[in-house]
């Protein structure tokens, strides 16, 4: 009898002692794999990964695993796309809300939905659900800021910089500080990596406004359910005054958009019906806009169809709600449409912030994209202060002071 109980308690003190050492083990092994990844070595990664998978694992460390391997394969790029994507995107599926891998699952399901399948909306929704997990992350916040930016929509990127600015890794908060200034300043260069992930623009080629045309096309042509990408062509012809051909892709979008209304397109149209001597269909939907949307576009765009009906008390008190919401301190348009109106109370004031804004947008952009670029020299830092201070914007004046004082 003590015989089989001994025989008891040996089995059990070597069950949990090998439980001990597989607890140690496989984190180690995972984080092994984790660093191959970092490194490049992706064959490496994948071999790790697989070891650690190869055994019971606790929750956590299986999801690390899977991630690590799902991203070794979509990174190596000596692995071929039909063999890569069927191994990594069920690894993906694997990893629930909760984890700790999630938001990092979001950011690589959106890269491959929005630049390999091109199916933009599922990118875009894998990013918003990283973020609703991980609001601060600076990664997917970068993301949502470029994917914006290259679909027309740089007004809409505030919330994501304010939400990576909370961030606590100063580097991680300069890249993002550069990337927003960017996207307000000088959307065409900003929007050269999704141009050339998307295979639009080469390498080594620089961005022109043709380019941007072209990215716009394709994002229409290759989802052509969104109504977003059919407005964001039309308002490259709108301002070029080409009204006919803009309100052809207007038309072309109207089934998408009665069924997933959304404001960005709305707003095109009503414009378009400005341009095209019909302010007064325009006004009718002023407030099917006025469901969808209530903050900059809604008064931007009602302040527009105003001026175009000569109702000018209506247009300045629109423009003057749009000019206190972002982005329309920094919408040169909008601020050149408010300074032009007669019936202005202090019409020097208005003048003197539309040759400020003009200054800073047009004929000093590229100094103000090179501080952004370099936010180690003090000079730089001088300059984008006096901008921000110009556009009252707190947050970015508390950072641009936070690196002063270093």
């Amino acid at each position: 009898m003590k015989f089989q109980t001994w025989m008891f308690l040996g089995f059990v003190v070597l069950t949990l002692s090998l439980m001990a050492a597989l607890m140690i083990w496989q984190p180690s092994v995972a984080q092994t794999a984790e660093n191959a990844l970092l490194d490049g070595n992706y064959a490496a990664a994948r071999k790790h990964a697989e070891k650690s998978l190869g055994w019971v694992a606790m929750p956590y460390v299986h999801q690390k695993a899977s991630r690590v391997l799902a991203e070794a394969y979509l990174l190596d790029k000596a692995v071929s796309r039909p063999d890569a994507i069927p191994r990594a995107l069920p690894l993906l599926g694997s990893i629930p809300p909760g984890s700790d891998q999630y938001a990092r699952r979001c950011l690589l399901l959106a890269n491959y939905f929005f630049f390999e399948s091109n199916d933009f909306l599922a990118g875009e929704q894998e990013a918003i659900n990283g973020l609703s997990e991980s609001r601060t992350d600076p990664e997917l916040n970068l993301w949502m800021m470029r994917m914006l930016t290259g679909t027309e929509r740089s007004f809409q990127c505030e919330p994501y910089f304010l939400n990576a600015m909370q961030s606590n890794d100063q580097e991680q908060r300069k890249q993002i500080f550069c990337a927003w200034v960017l996207s307000q300043f000088d959307q065409k260069t900003f929007s050269q990596s999704v141009d050339r992930s998307l295979g639009i623009l080469g390498p080594k080629d620089s961005a022109n406004d043709a380019t941007r045309l072209n990215r716009l096309v394709f994002l229409k042509l290759k989802q052509a359910k969104c109504p977003t990408f059919h407005a964001g062509v039309a308002h490259w012809f709108l301002q070029r005054k080409q009204t006919g051909i803009a309100m052809e892709h207007l038309n072309d979008g109207c089934f998408a958009f009665q069924v997933a209304p959304e404001p960005y397109y709305l707003s095109v149209y009503l414009l378009a019906l400005c341009q095209a001597n019909k302010p007064h269909l325009a006004k009718e939907k002023l407030d099917d806009l006025a469901k969808l949307e209530d903050s900059y576009l809604l008064h931007r765009t009602s302040g527009m169809v105003h001026v175009a009906l000569g109702e000018l008390d209506q247009a300045k008190d629109a423009f003057e709600k749009s000019i206190a919401q972002w982005s329309g301190a920094s919408d040169l348009e909008l601020v050149e449409a408010f300074a032009n109106l007669p019936n202005l109370e202090d019409p020097e004031l208005a003048k003197k912030r539309l040759s400020i804004l003009k200054n800073w947008k047009v004929y000093r952009r590229d100094e103000i994209i090179k501080a952004a670029n370099s936010l180690h020299k003090p000079a730089s830092l001088n300059l984008l202060t006096e901008v921000f201070t110009t556009l009252d914007r707190p947050v970015e004046l508390a950072f641009l002071t936070e690196l002063k004082q270093q």
